[in-house]
C-alpha cells in the first residue's frame, strides 16, 4: 500500500444535467476531479493533502496549534475566498451549501507550506466543491442569499479563533452586509477586506502592522525545536499497518498475474475506506500535541514515552479500523463464493456453461458500490459501516444474478436463431 493516506476523497451524487455540471467545471477548473461517472450518479474528487487543504482542516490545525500563521495571512486567505465567490456569482452560479469543508486552498508549488513555523505563503487557487445544484438542481435554497449567509458565518468562525480587537471590528462590519439576491453583496464584502488590508496589513510580510512579527518570534524558536520530532512521529503513525490480508485472492502459482491485477483494484478500494479513518488519527495527533506547543514542553522536545502514551490513547480506534478491514475482507471472500452458489442455482436446469466474472471485476464493482452507498455516511462509525456493507453485498449479489440471467437470455436467443 503506498500513498493512500495522502488524499481526501469527496463524492457527490449527480442529479443535474451536463450543461449545469460543465458550467461549474469551467469555473473551478479543478484538476482533482478524477471521476465524472454520471451514468453511475456520482462524481469523485481525489484531493492530495500535499497540494490542498480544506479551510476546515486549516482552522482545526490552527486551533490545536499544529499550524501557526500570521493574522495578516488569515485576512489574505479570506480575501482570496471572497474573490473566488465573486467570480462564481459573476457566472450566475450559486453554491448554496458553502461551508469550511467545501472550500480548499491550494498554495503555489514554490510556496512555503502551512507548518508550526510562520513563513510567507503564496496562494495559488481557491476551489469550491459540493455545489448543491449538482445533487439537488430543483432545491429552493439555490440563491446568492444563502451563499452570503454561509460566507459571513465562515469568515466570523475563522476570525474568532484569534483574540484581536481589530478582528472584532471587521466582524461587526461583515455582519452589517445585508443579504440580497445579488452579487453586489459579495463586492461589498471584498471592499471591506480591501479597506482593512490597506489600513492594518503589511502585504509584503503578510503580517499586521502592529508588532505582530515581534510577538510571534517569541515562540518560533521553541516550535522549531520540536517540529522535526513531531513530523517523525506523525509519519510513523501514518505507516501503521491497517490493511487487508495479503492472501485475500489466494496464492496459486498459476494465478500470480491475475493476483497482481486483482491487488491493484483492491488498493483503490482500500484507499477509499482508509480515508474515512486516517483523518481521525491525524486530528487526534494534532489535539494531543497541540497544547504542548504553548508551554516549555517544546524546549525539552517530544519524547518517545509521550508518543507511546498517545498510541495507547488511540488504540481503541486502531482496533476498530482493523476490525473494519477484516469485515470487508470477509465480504470480498463472501462475494467470490457467492458467485459459485448463484451460478449453480441459476444454471441448474441448463446444460451449457457461462463465463464467470473475474475477481478483478468483482473488486472493481465493490469499489463502485462502496462509493455509491457511502455518500453521506461515516465509515469510521460501526453502525453506518455495517449498513453500507449490507447494501454493497446486496448490490454485488444482484449484479451476479443479472449476469447469469442475461447470459441465459442470450443463449436462448442464439438457440432460437439457429432453429429459425
Amino acid at each position: 500500500m503506498k500513498g493512500w493516506q495522502n488524499y481526501k476523497f469527496i463524492c457527490q451524487r449527480v442529479k443535474c444535467d451536463d450543461r449545469q455540471l460543465e458550467q461549474i467545471n469551467i469555473l473551478e477548473n479543478n484538476p482533482y476531479l478524477v471521476d465524472k461517472q454520471q451514468e453511475d450518479e456520482f462524481i469523485l474528487h481525489k484531493i492530495p493533502y500535499n497540494d490542498c487543504i480544506s479551510l476546515n482542516d486549516l482552522m482545526d490545525a490552527i486551533k490545536s496549534n499544529y499550524v501557526v500563521i500570521f493574522k495578516g495571512q488569515v485576512i489574505l486567505i479570506i480575501q482570496a475566498i471572497i474573490q473566488h465567490l465573486f467570480k462564481m456569482a459573476e457566472k450566475k452560479l450559486t453554491h448554496s451549501q458553502l461551508n469550511a469543508n467545501n472550500i480548499f486552498i491550494q498554495l503555489k508549488p514554490e510556496s512555503n507550506k502551512f507548518t508550526t513555523y510562520q513563513s510567507i505563503i503564496q496562494i495559488d487557487k481557491i476551489y469550491f466543491v459540493q455545489y448543491l445544484i449538482v445533487s439537488e438542481p430543483q432545491n429552493q435554497d439555490l440563491s446568492f442569499r444563502s451563499d452570503l449567509k454561509a460566507i459571513q458565518k465562515i469568515i466570523i468562525q475563522f476570525l474568532e479563533i484569534y483574540q484581536d480587537n481589530n478582528f472584532t471590528k471587521i466582524i461587526e462590519e461583515i455582519k452589517k452586509v445585508k443579504t440580497i439576491n445579488d452579487l453586489r453583496q459579495f463586492k461589498q464584502l471584498n471592499d471591506i477586506l480591501d479597506q482593512f488590508i490597506n489600513e492594518h496589513i503589511d502585504i509584503n510580510n503578510q503580517i499586521m502592522k502592529a508588532n505582530e512579527l515581534e510577538n510571534y518570534n517569541k515562540i518560533n524558536k521553541q516550535r522549531y525545536l520540536c517540529e522535526k520530532e513531531l513530523l517523525i512521529y506523525l509519519e510513523e503513525l501514518l505507516k501503521n499497518k491497517i490493511k487487508f490480508e495479503e492472501n485475500v485472492f489466494g496464492e496459486n502459482g498459476s494465478q500470480m498475474q491475475e493476483q497482481s491485477d486483482n491487488l491493484e483494484g483492491l488498493e483503490y478500494l482500500q484507499q477509499y475506506i482508509l480515508f474515512h479513518f486516517q483523518p481521525n488519527f491525524v486530528k487526534q495527533f494534532q489535539n494531543y500535541y497541540g497544547d504542548k506547543l504553548q508551554n516549555t514542553y517544546l524546549i525539552r522536545g517530544i519524547t518517545k514515552q509521550s508518543y507511546n502514551e498517545f498510541l495507547t490513547q488511540i488504540e481503541p480506534d486502531r482496533i476498530r479500523a482493523n476490525a473494519s478491514f477484516d469485515s470487508v475482507m470477509k465480504m470480498i471472500k463472501n462475494c467470490f463464493s457467492s458467485q459459485d452458489q448463484i451460478k449453480q442455482e441459476i444454471l441448474k436446469d441448463y446444460k451449457f456453461d457461462v463465463e464467470d466474472l473475474s475477481k478483478k471485476e468483482i473488486v472493481e464493482l465493490l469499489y463502485k458500490f462502496y462509493i455509491k452507498h457511502s455518500l453521506g455516511y461515516d465509515l469510521a462509525k460501526l453502525e453506518q459501516f455495517e449498513e453500507v456493507n449490507s447494501k454493497v453485498l446486496n448490490d454485488i449479489q444482484q449484479h451476479l444474478q443479472e449476469h447469469y440471467q442475461m447470459a441465459i437470455t442470450f443463449m436462448n436467443l442464439n438457440l432460437l436463431d439457429d432453429l429459425l
